[in-house]
């Protein structure tokens, strides 16, 4: 039995995806142009992150992607982080509800550049000593800037190689 709803759903969500701010890439545009890298740090417990902007255009990506830059602190769950067994290590850092990032919120990335920050697992993650293994795994909003007064919204699984951490 066919649903005498269709059209009107179809028309309601066409018409919700066309009042949105983010405008989804199409299959002409590749979003797939944020890369991320996590290398080990010097210092117990920290690894480095870093955003690599592999476009010929510039992508704005929300600050909250990095970590805090007085500790190191993150407040999502953008981390895979397991012991030496194995086990996956909970997260229990703050999560922060927000809405759509404003102009102040982001960091623009030209073309090929990349941005470090150091990111702390011992506030997040692990607060036993040890050994623990770390990737990168989380999906990141962000858009590309096609011109002053164009961008592209797109979202994209991130992932990265895992490095060995010591606590």
């Amino acid at each position: 039995m066919k649903s005498q709803y269709r059209l009107p759903i179809f028309v309601l969500v066409g018409a919700l995806l066309m009042n949105s701010n983010l405008v989804m890439a199409n299959s002409d545009i590749s979003c797939k142009k944020l890369n991320v890298e996590l290398r080990q740090d010097q210092a117990k417990g920290k690894v480095i992150l870093v955003y690599i902007n592999q476009s010929d255009t510039s992508i704005a990506i929300p600050k909250w992607y990095l970590g805090h830059p007085d500790n190191g602190k993150i407040e999502h769950d953008m981390l895979f982080v397991k012991n030496r067994n194995g086990k996956k290590m909970p997260y229990f850092g703050d999560l922060v509800k927000r809405g759509e990032p404003r102009s102040e919120d982001l960091i623009e990335l030209k073309a090929h550049e990349t941005i470090n920050s150091v990111v702390d697992i011992v506030t997040s993650y692990a607060r036993s000593s040890g050994i623990y293994y770390v990737s990168y795994d989380a999906y990141a909003q962000f858009d590309l800037l096609v011109n002053d007064k164009n961008k592209i919204g797109c979202f994209q699984k991130l992932t990265s190689q895992e490095v060995r951490v010591a606590l």
